[in-house]
Parts: structure tokens; sequence; C-alpha cells
């Protein structure tokens, strides 16, 4: 009997790959561009692969709110109701409504959906060029972002604009951005993230504790040292990614408080690069899909087949994987 269901299962999973190969073959072609080899989205082993198959399968409705620059402030708010997060000084559709008061000051101009510095405008001291600034903000408003990619999640949000005050530290925009990969409300690994004129492109990789594993970029006399408030960050993250299979919390430290920044669902596009073998095999293990929206919510015809046959499969791996380790 058992060998019958697998035997049934994996006619169910060849016809699906078909499928994926049929509908989407743009995203198999990208993905062997991106990363160098061709992925697997129906029985998803690697980290790569689980983007992929999330791009394609796994629509968790809460995946539009994270992609919301302003509905996941107030998720970010529901959930840890004493975080701070940047005001908001103006939201709306039309960039020449955005008061004088509003530009006024050290701000972010920004858009709900897209990600990335060209979908947003830093505004220093009230020094804008709004000429510029409105053709920016229209050009966000008409395009698309993220169905090349086939991040679903970015074309569900509502296009708005809004401008939001700065953080500021000690008087200077806050330097350093905390990404915390969190799979099931645990920390995988931190990428900070240093913005300044001479490391813009720093990156410190930090293990669960903080402690450095990683540099990438060039250090110049810029040293790593842990904030005092690391800990209470990465609680704040995991709570924020409870909810989540997989999850980046984006937070700020300044002038000793926490500051929620974004969520993002799919860091990098599923391609970022992990080099740390450690922490790319540990991301692999932590990031199960049986907490995934797809595999623990009801699907209807041919999805609930293979969400079926997809749920046995990875739970055989992990049972055999168990023995091995035995």
């Amino acid at each position: 009997m058992e060998s019958s269901l697998f035997t049934a299962d994996s006619i169910i999973i060849f016809l699906v790959r078909f499928w994926c190969y049929a509908v989407h073959p743009h995203q198999f072609i990208l993905s062997r561009l991106r990363a160098d080899q061709w992925l697997d989205p129906v029985v998803p082993v690697t980290a790569e692969e689980k983007f992929f198959w999330r791009k394609i399968f796994d629509h968790n409705p809460l995946f539009i709110v994270a992609s919301d620059k302003l509905a996941s402030k107030d998720y970010a708010l529901t959930q840890v109701p004493n975080l701070r997060v940047a005001a908001v000084l103006w939201s709306g559709k039309d960039p020449a409504l955005i008061p004088d008061n509003a530009l006024s000051g050290s701000v972010m101009v920004k858009s709900t959906q897209g990600s990335g510095p060209i979908w947003y405008q830093p505004i220093i001291k009230g020094d804008v060029d709004l000429p510029l600034l409105h053709r920016k903000a229209r050009r966000w408003l008409r395009r698309g972002y993220g169905w090349v990619k086939g991040e679903w999640a970015y074309g569900a949000v509502e296009r708005r604009l809004f401008v939001e005050e700065m953080i500021m530290d000690n008087g200077d925009p806050v330097r350093h951005e905390y990404k915390f990969h969190v799979c099931g409300g645990c920390t995988v690994y931190v990428v900070v993230k240093c913005s300044g004129r001479n490391n813009s492109d720093l990156r410190y990789i930090l293990d669960r504790d903080g402690l450095l594993q990683e540099i990438l970029g060039e250090a110049g006399s810029d040293n790593y040292n842990m904030p005092s408030n690391f800990e209470e960050m990465r609680d704040i993250a995991e709570r924020l990614g409870a909810d989540f299979d997989y999850i980046r919390c984006d937070l700020s430290s300044a002038d000793g408080a926490v500051f929620f920044s974004e969520l993002t669902v799919y860091p990098s596009s599923g391609f970022g690069r992990l080099h740390n073998k450690r922490l790319r095999k540990m991301r692999n293990a932590k990031w199960d899909l049986q907490r995934s929206w797809f595999l623990s919510s009801r699907q209807r015809g041919w999805r609930k087949l293979y969400a079926q046959a997809l749920s046995r499969r990875l739970q055989k791996e992990k049972g055999e994987k168990i023995e091995t380790t035995i």
C-alpha cells in the first residue's frame, strides 16, 4: 500500500513539474541564469529552490501585507505594540499634493510596492528637487514590480506614495540596518548593512548570537561593534517572523531604540549568495515547508493532490535524514 502511494505521488509530482515548465518557462530560464543551475520548484531542497517554489505555489495572503511598506508597519505594531516605526507624514497617489512641510526636514519618500534604492528618495534637511521627485514618484506609480521575477505579492499591493521621517541616530541618518533572516520564529543569520560614503557596499554576516561570520565588501577602518540591544532586536525579529516559515525582518537601532524598517518575502529574489557553508546548511534545514501557507492550509483540485504528495515526500526525506544521523 505504501509503495503504491509513493508511486502515485511520483506521478503527481512528475505532472506538476511538467505544468511548471509549461506555465513558467521564463522563471526556469531566469533561475538558470541567476543560480547557475537548474532549480526544482516542485520538490525543493535548497533555499534557492524553496524561494522558487514560494513564487509559484505559496501565495500566502500575509505576503501581500508584508510586501506593502505601509501595511507592514501596522502589522509590525500588532505583533510588537511597543516597537518604534518611522512616523508617516503623508500618503497618497499624487506627488503634487505632498505638502511642503512634509518635505521640510530629513525624510524618505517611498512607494508602497517595490524594493531597492530606485524605489525611494531620501531628502536631507529639506533639500529637494521637486520636479525630479515628482517624475520619480509618478514613475513608481506607473511601474509594476516583481512580475518579471515571479514575486507575485508585490503586484497585489495597492500602489501609493508616502513620506516618512528619516530615522536619525545622534543627529545623523542611521548607518546600520540589521536584516534578520528568520525561519519559523528563529533567527538563522543576520546581515548588517552599513551605509556611508566610503562603505555603502559593506555587509557583516552574523550568526544568531551576533558573532561575526563573514565580511562582504571592503571593511576599511569601519570595524563592526555589536550594539548593546542586539538581543532585543533579535527577539523583536523573531516575534515578527513567528507567522512565517521564512521571512527577512529589517530593523535598525537609533539612540538606543529599535525601529522597524520592513519585511521582505523574497530577499534578493531568492538568489542571494550566502557563502558561509554552515549558515547555508542551517538555513536549508531550518526552513520547514510544512509550516508554509500552501502546506498548512486547505488546497483544492490538483493543488490539493500535489500538496499531499509533497508533504509525504518531505516527511519521508526528513525521516531518512533522521535515520542517517542516528
